[in-house]
Parts: C-alpha cells; structure tokens; sequence
C-alpha cells in the first residue's frame, strides 16, 4: 500500500517524504517551526495504521505558554505517537478553561513552558488559582503541571515557605519554593535531571536540555505524603539533589504531579517521548483503579479519519440529549459548529465542502450535558 499525501497543506515551508514500514510514503509540507517538530503529523498519521498504546486514557493539554516556539504543541505531539486521544486548548485564544472541561479529561496536562510572566495559572493576576482549587477539589482530577519558572511569576523571589491553609501546601503538596537554576547556582544552570531513588514512576531516564544547561527550573521542599520524582544532577553542581520533581497524592484522592521543567526542551524527541510514556503508563494504572468522569460513558464514533467533504456520526448507546458539534483547528480557534439533533437513528452526517475549510488537522468536539469527546481528523 502506498499513500501520498501531496495536498495535506498543514505545513507550508518546504516537503520531504518519509517511508514507514517500507508500506507507506507521506509527503509533507513543514510548518514554519523546528523541524524535529515538525514530526509530530508524521507520528500522528502513522499512529491511525498502528494499534494505539492507551487509547482509553484522555487528556487536556492547556497551553499557558503565550511563546511563539509551539513548545506546547510539540510536547502534546507524543499523545499522537502514543495513541492517546487529547485535545489542546490555547488560554491565549479560549481564555482559562472551565471546570466542566477540565473534568471532561482523564488527565489535565497545564504547561507554562518556559513563560513566566502572567500565567493564567495564577489567573493572570498573582493570586491562587480558583479554578484548579475547585478542579483538584474532585476526587477523579489527575493534574500534571509542567514547566519553567512558574512559581518565579507567583512569587517571585526565593526561598518562600508554605502552610496548611494556603493553595501551594493543600493543593500542590509544597513545603517550600526553595531555589532556581541559573538564579540561585552561580548563573550555572541545571546540566540534567535524574530520577529520585524511590520514584513512584517506573521506567523514568535522565534527562538532558537542548541546551547545555537548562535555566529557570524550580527546587521544592515537599509535604511527607509527596514522593520525589525527579533531582537536579550533574558532577560538582551546586543545587545538586534538590527535587524539581514531585508526585502528590492528597487526601481527598485527587493527584498532582509537578515538573518544574520544561518537558519540551529535553535534548531529543526521542526523550520527551520516553518520559511521557512512562509518565502515562502510571498514570494509567491509576486510572484504572478508579472511576472514569461520567462522559466516558457516551461512546461517539467519527469516520472517515481522513475526510474529504462528509463527516459520520454516531453512536450505538440511546441518544435522547442534542449534541453540540464544533469543528477545531490545532490552535482551538472554532472552524464550524452546528447542533445534533435527537434521532433514532444516533446518526449524523456533517457536510464539509460549503464550509471553506482548509486542508489541515482538525479536532471534533461533541459535548452532550457535561460530556465533552474529542476525536481527530484530517481534512484534504
């Protein structure tokens, strides 16, 4: 079999062909971005012919990160290799997210990247997040917040002490914000990251930069009831063993794992991959031992992946409720939507060709009530 993709018009930059099994041949066109990033279609087009990983697992990717490196979308691009079903949503274009998204996710993945500076995060003001209170105030809230410098634009100088009664120890499990790479090591910066001798996370490796040294990263003192993750490492480094990386059970039975780097410059793709593997993995044993949001139980089905004009859907449960369709580009910038109706049937069929939809990825959201599916699908 072979395919050739020569109209997909996502990446505009210049083209290269790839062949994967020696079955299949994709022509691309590379989005004016890193190049290695630019393999992330190719790992999600390749993962559509492949049986999928953890394809029961979803998540939310928030991306906070107001850069313009597309760090967040390069990071969100190991779910396409790993087959695992999310769904980006940009705060600079949506605004925060509400709490019935958030719950409408097995795992909401916050990256901040490498900005720190008025994180919606700290709801662009400095102060402790609502949101996530109320989120993490759930029972079923698995929540993995990953970057630089974030606690730099809440609080801006170290070390800062936390007590019960206050957002960072009840929610997030610190004790202290305690140093940061590059600030507070003699302008050394951090060489690599190593996993903690009683990590919770199996399978986790070193990780080193796209640079020689990463700046910025974050050191905690955690709660008793926190188990370290990942230390600062490197020969004769001054903040050597202090963790930058933490797992949090709390009490009520949500969870919060916290990575006070930026997953998206580790030094290759091939790491970043690996990490998130291992990370999903246990997230997934531990979804597995409890209950899935209620959504889960709406069970939609959208072909062709590849479309041309026409979208199906459907589902084989009982469908008294209308649904609300939105059509979504890689930025969640809303491209159509339009209502389903009750039917006996609980099918559907969404033309496409009088939209003046461009070829690309796209993301199909139905939301019915506080059930929120997202499906993928290319447009060519």
């Amino acid at each position: 079999m072979k395919i050739v993709f020569d109209s997909l018009k996502i990446f505009t930059t210049f083209g290269f062909e790839i062949s994967i099994g020696n079955h299949i041949i994709f022509y691309l066109n590379l989005i004016q971005m890193k190049l290695l990033k630019s393999f992330m279609l190719v790992l999600f087009i390749s993962s559509m012919f492949n049986e999928t990983l953890m394809s029961q697992i979803s998540v939310l990717v928030v991306d906070d990160s107001a850069d313009e490196f597309d760090n967040t979308l390069y990071l969100a691009s190991t779910f396409d290799s790993l087959g695992i079903d999310y769904f980006i949503h940009d705060v600079a274009l949506s605004g925060t997210p509400d709490i019935s998204i958030l719950t409408g996710f097995d795992v909401v993945l916050w990256h901040t990247s490498t900005w720190g500076l008025d994180l919606l995060l700290w709801e662009n003001k400095d102060e402790d997040s609502q949101l996530l209170k109320e989120y993490l105030d759930q029972p079923n809230a698995k929540l993995w917040l990953i970057g630089n410098d974030f606690m730099f634009d809440r609080y801006k100088s170290v070390p800062t002490n936390f007590e019960s009664g206050s957002f960072c120890y009840d929610y997030l499990g610190m004790k202290s914000y305690v140093a940061q790479s590059y600030g507070d090591d003699g302008n050394a910066g951090v060489p690599f990251v190593t996993p903690a001798s009683d990590n919770p996370i199996s399978n986790l490796k070193n990780i080193s930069w796209q640079f020689a040294t990463l700046w910025w990263a974050d050191q905690f003192q955690i709660r008793d009831e926190a188990k370290p993750v990942y230390l600062f490492s490197g020969d004769n480094y001054p903040l050597k063993d202090g963790i930058t990386g933490y797992y949090f059970p709390r009490a009520n039975g949500s969870k919060v794992l916290t990575f006070s780097f930026d997953l998206s410059l580790a030094s290759n793709f091939t790491s970043m991959n690996q990490t998130v593997r291992s990370v999903m993995e246990w997230w997934q044993t531990i979804i597995a031992s409890s209950n899935h949001y209620d959504f889960k139980q709406t069970n939609w089905h959208i072909s062709p992946t590849l479309v041309i004009n026409e979208l199906n859907i459907f589902t084989q449960e009982n469908n008294q409720q209308p649904t609300n369709f939105a059509l979504m580009n890689i930025d969640g910038k809303i491209i159509h939507t339009e209502t389903l109706h009750a039917n006996t049937d609980a099918y559907w069929q969404i033309n496409l060709s009088d939209k003046n939809i461009q070829a690309g990825l796209y993301f199909c959201k139905l939301q019915q009530g506080i059930s929120i599916t997202t499906k993928k699908v290319i447009k060519i």
